[in-house]
């Protein structure tokens, strides 16, 4: 699957995104496997590379890599640990610890699928 988003009144020309991701289910547990892009015109581009591994359909735990590109300082550089529980068909909890260098933090949040 490859997709963009986007937000209402957002320029293109000065913010714009490209995602990627397949979903390995052949064998039993199944991997998927995400890259995005992001061009922003005020502050840096990034590449994210991001791998989770599904224990089961309702389980999942996951990494992802972060990083600056193009000229200029590296503004965003870093990893994030996550994981994932589908409850039902419509919603999830999910938990994340992130490195961003001299930032780091953790999240906590719940998913409703409509």
């Amino acid at each position: 699957m490859v997709y963009s988003t986007f937000y209402e009144d957002q320029e293109l020309d000065e913010n714009w995104n490209l995602n990627a991701k397949y979903v390995f289910d052949h064998f039993g547990p199944s991997l998927a496997v995400q890259a995005n892009y992001d061009y922003d015109d005020f502050a840096q581009d990034s590449l994210a590379l991001a791998v989770d591994y599904y224990i089961d359909r309702t389980l999942s735990v996951g990494y992802q890599r972060s990083e600056g590109v193009g000229s200029g300082p590296k503004l965003i550089n870093g990893n994030q640990l996550r994981i994932r529980k589908f409850f039902t068909d419509r919603w999830s909890l999910s938990g994340f610890y992130q490195d961003l260098g001299e930032l780091d933090g953790f999240g906590v949040e719940a998913t409703v699928r409509f």
